[in-house]
C-alpha cells in the first residue's frame, strides 16, 4: 500500500446514496475506501482497455473480411479466364487426340505444383524447426 502514498491523487464527488453504498461496500469487502476506489478506478480501466482491443480486433476482422472478398473475387475472375482458354485451345485441337492430350497436360501440371509445394513445404518445416530451436 506504500506504493500509492506517493503517487498522484484523485478526488471525487458523490452523491449521498451512492457515498453510503460506496462506504457499506467498502466494509462488506474489507478494505480501506481509497483501496475500494483505487480497485473500481483500475477495473473500470481495464474494461476499456480491452474495449479499445476489441476495437482493434473488429477492425481487422474487417479487414481480414474485405481482402478475403477481394481474393474471392481474383480466383473467380482467374477460373474464368482458364476455363476460357481451355474450351478455346480444346475446341480447336483435333478431335481424335484432344481427350488425350489434356489429359496429358493436366498430369504434368499437377506434378509441377506437387514439386513446387513440396520444395515450399520444406523450406518452411526448416524454418519452424530452426525458430523453434532458437527459442528453447
Amino acid at each position: 500500500m506504500d506504493k500509492f502514498r506517493e503517487g498522484p491523487r484523485v478526488e471525487t464527488r458523490l452523491t449521498p446514496k451512492d457515498y453510503i453504498q460506496f462506504v457499506k461496500e467498502a466494509e462488506r469487502r474489507g478494505l480501506s475506501k481509497s483501496q475500494l476506489a483505487r480497485d473500481a478506478i483500475c477495473s473500470h480501466l481495464d474494461r476499456l482497455r480491452v474495449g479499445e482491443s476489441d476495437e482493434k480486433d473488429s477492425k481487422l476482422i474487417l479487414e481480414v473480411r474485405k481482402s478475403t472478398e477481394r481474393l474471392a473475387s481474383l480466383l473467380a475472375r482467374i477460373a474464368i479466364d482458364v476455363g476460357t482458354i481451355l474450351n478455346l485451345m480444346y475446341s480447336r485441337m483435333g478431335k481424335e487426340t484432344r481427350d488425350q492430350d489434356i489429359s496429358m497436360a493436366e498430369g504434368r501440371a499437377i506434378k509441377r505444383m506437387r514439386r513446387k509445394l513440396e520444395g515450399e513445404e520444406n523450406k518452411l518445416k526448416e524454418a519452424l524447426k530452426k525458430e523453434m530451436g532458437s527459442k528453447g
